[in-house]
């Protein structure tokens, strides 16, 4: 069982960040359906990916696993009565659409809270696309069918069903015109079509419409691809920062589509020094930061990572996007307030936002993480603060993205 506690501590040095996750997964599920071998490097073996991987051997693609390595040789998948998402919410959206389209009828099946999640969004663009679910939560019977060839989606609340079936439609066996209406996490979709480009999927934007797609039929072919650092990883090890402490985030790039580097932005904001030198952000924290507003409508990850920075700031903080959390592995912004209230921190939800005020955080009780990899993040930062330890209710949880996140705290502490 792991370490459920926090010491107080400052947290110092070079650090590397892991992969990210978002980005794994669009991989590696792109190179189990490329023809030939792909190598994928850098993949952090998060809880996400090992239950992407745990498909594999039925769905008829080989894998060799080499440290951060990953060896893929693809195909068209075996068909298969069951796949397992584990927890991840991305493969419970993405799977249906790529069994669909390949003819296979199968059931989609998980774990833990994302057997509480609504899919309707699912739902959503399955039947835009011309398929039907019967159901909004797992587990969910999945059948073939001819996806239309020109489909209108409209405005969802999360991206990752889009997703799946943009992934899908190279593997159709004709032309397909895709109508998208403004999407709120629309970073997450150009992460999607940028990971397809790697493996060869074709598409054109139509003109006079910048929210319409054309995509060609064409077999993905395997690439030799590496994952980049995780900017929702790097923001919670930000999240860490007190006065006085330095860090080194290794690996990140410096002008990354993810939507999570937004995290940039909030150091500008609060005036946090930050440079540059190869591949890594230096960061120093010289004095208590002042309260700051910030938008997280479109990278709705940063939050718990935002409230954590929040906590320590000067007066009162606002971030805006609360409604995009309500369907995550908990009720996002329900879990935070709880979180953040079981040290003493006041918080509160207006309408859209959350406002938190700065303080001296003080744990009142075990801190309640909602079974959340990034709740439990921001509770681990917000701890290092406090004059004496304090027990958390699961660390165990930051394994779906990033399992040595309390380890980096323990070997990098002051």
């Amino acid at each position: 069982m792991a370490q459920n506690w926090v010491e107080p501590a400052h947290v110092t040095g070079a650090i590397v960040i892991p992969s990210s996750k978002s980005i794994a997964l669009r991989y590696i599920l792109l190179a189990s359906l490329s023809q030939g071998k792909s190598v994928i490097h850098n993949v952090t073996y998060c809880d996400d990916v090992e239950a992407l991987l745990s498909n594999f051997n039925q769905l008829g693609v080989s894998v060799e696993q080499n440290d951060s390595t990953l060896i893929i040789e693809g195909r068209p998948w075996k068909k298969t009565q069951q796949l397992n998402c584990g927890e991840s919410g991305f493969l419970a959206r993405t799977l249906p659409f790529l069994c669909a389209v390949q003819g296979i009828e199968t059931e989609i099946v998980g774990c833990g809270t994302l057997l509480r999640r609504d899919l309707t969004d699912l739902c959503s663009v399955f039947e835009a696309a011309g398929g039907t679910l019967s159901r909004t939560r797992l587990p969910l019977h999945v059948l073939p069918f001819e996806i239309q060839d020109e489909i209108e989606v409209g405005k969802q609340t999360s991206s990752q069903a889009l997703s799946g079936l943009l992934m899908a439609l190279p593997l159709k066996t004709r032309f397909t015109a895709i109508k998208i209406a403004n999407q709120p996490s629309i970073g997450y979709l150009i992460l999607t079509m940028g990971a397809m480009r790697e493996f060869g999927g074709l598409f054109r934007e139509i003109e006079d419409d910048s929210h319409s797609l054309l995509f060609i039929p064409k077999k993905y072919v395997g690439g030799d691809v590496s994952v980049p650092s995780d900017w929702s990883a790097a923001a919670h090890v930000i999240a860490t920062l007190q006065v006085g402490d330095a860090i080194h985030l290794k690996g990140l790039e410096q002008n990354s589509a993810q939507p999570d580097s937004a995290i940039l932005s909030v150091l500008e904001i609060l005036n946090i020094e930050s440079h540059w030198t190869e591949n890594s952000l230096h960061i120093s924290l010289l004095r208590r930061p002042a309260n700051f507003s910030f938008d997280a409508t479109n990278c709705p990850d940063l939050f718990p990572a935002l409230a954590a920075l929040a906590a320590q700031c000067d007066g009162e903080s606002c971030i805006d996007g609360v409604n995009r959390l309500r369907n995550k592995e908990s009720d996002r912004g329900l879990a935070l307030l709880n979180m953040l209230r079981a040290f003493d921190i006041p918080c509160r939800i207006e309408r859209d936002s959350l406002f938190v005020t700065g303080g001296t955080p003080h744990a009142v009780g075990i801190i309640p993480c909602a079974q959340d990899h990034r709740i439990a993040m921001a509770a681990g930062a917000i701890a290092l603060r406090c004059h004496m330890r304090v027990y958390l209710d699961n660390t165990e949880c930051v394994r779906k993205s990033f399992p040595q996140f309390f380890e980096v705290l323990s070997q990098n502490r002051i």
